[in-house]
């Protein structure tokens, strides 16, 4: 029983260290994206999960890895609505065809050499 929970502990660790990693990574890449005020929030989190998981507290590193997700949630959001418009800016003129380009779309048919033709399939 004390090596299963042992083991919890230590799988615990590894998942505040992923957290902290992966914050960090992103924070690093997107983190223009949102107010400053938000980022600083979200580097003391790191910080006192940084500080807190090579205790033996178990509950205090869940809390503080509860409180740097919480805070990191607006990063997230904010990749998300850059990732939104993206595809939007990407699919606008693709959805414009889709939708019926009118004659632009069937210019282009035309210009590929493409004959629409009927065919009768004859047995031997």
């Amino acid at each position: 029983m004390e090596d299963y929970k042992k083991c919890e502990f230590i799988d615990l660790r590894n998942q505040a260290d992923q957290l902290v990693y992966q914050t960090e990574k992103t924070l690093k890449e997107h983190g223009d994206k949102i107010p400053e005020s938000e980022r600083k929030a979200i580097e003391e989190a790191v910080k006192k999960l940084n500080s807190v998981k090579s205790t033996d507290n178990a509950d205090e590193i869940k809390t503080a890895m509860e409180t740097l997700n919480q805070a990191s949630h607006k990063l997230a959001e904010a990749m998300y609505k850059e990732a939104q418009s993206k595809q939007q800016t990407q699919a606008g003129p693709e959805q414009h065809e889709a939708e019926g380009g009118g004659k632009e779309a069937e210019a282009g048919a035309n210009e590929d050499d493409v004959v629409d033709a009927d065919f009768e399939e004859v047995k031997d």
